[in-house]
Parts: structure tokens; C-alpha cells; sequence
């Protein structure tokens, strides 16, 4: 009866520790999914506001914005971020309704 308790505490402890290990290798692989995913989507975050940016600038001249409201546009949106790339393409949703592009 006393090799059955101990075989079964034995069990209990390495049960134990492989499940912590389990959750451990689950837990460090989610972090490093979470990083890599957040970096991409910082990447093209970038990338698509380059773009925006171009296309910016090339309404902005074909529908002769002043070069105060550009300056001030270009120093209040200097981030990356969700809210930044919104207001960019609210920004050229406006200048096609300028040029009369988009209704």
C-alpha cells in the first residue's frame, strides 16, 4: 500500500510540473506571436500611411491648399497610429468632395 501512495505522489508531482511547463511554453509562445503580429501590423501601418501621405500631397496641390493648413495638418498627425491613418483618409475623402471627385 506504501509503493502505491508513494507511486501516486510520485505521479501527482510530475503531472504537476509537466502541466506548469505545458502552460509555460504556451504562455511564452503567445507572447512572442503577440510581439511579432504587433510589429507587422506597426510595419504596415507605416506603409500605408506613406502611401496616404503621397496621395496627400498630391491633392493638396491639385486642389491649391494654403501652405498653413497643410503645415498645421502635417504638425498635429506626426504619429502612426490608428486614429492618424483615419484622419488621413478623412482628409482625402474632403479634397475629392473639393475637387468635386466623390460626392
Amino acid at each position: 500500500a506504501a509503493l502505491r501512495l508513494q507511486c501516486a505522489a510520485r505521479m501527482y508531482r510530475a503531472r504537476r510540473r509537466l502541466l506548469y511547463a505545458v502552460a509555460m511554453a504556451v504562455r511564452a509562445q503567445a507572447l512572442v506571436r503577440g510581439f511579432l503580429h504587433r510589429r507587422a501590423a506597426h510595419r504596415q501601418r507605416g506603409e500605408r500611411l506613406a502611401t496616404l501621405r503621397r496621395h496627400l500631397f498630391a491633392l493638396w496641390r491639385r486642389a491649391h491648399t494654403t501652405l498653413k493648413y497643410r503645415s498645421q495638418f502635417w504638425l498635429e498627425l506626426d504619429g502612426s497610429g490608428f486614429l492618424h491613418l483615419a484622419l488621413h483618409e478623412d482628409e482625402i475623402l474632403r479634397l475629392w468632395g473639393t475637387l468635386g471627385w466623390f460626392d
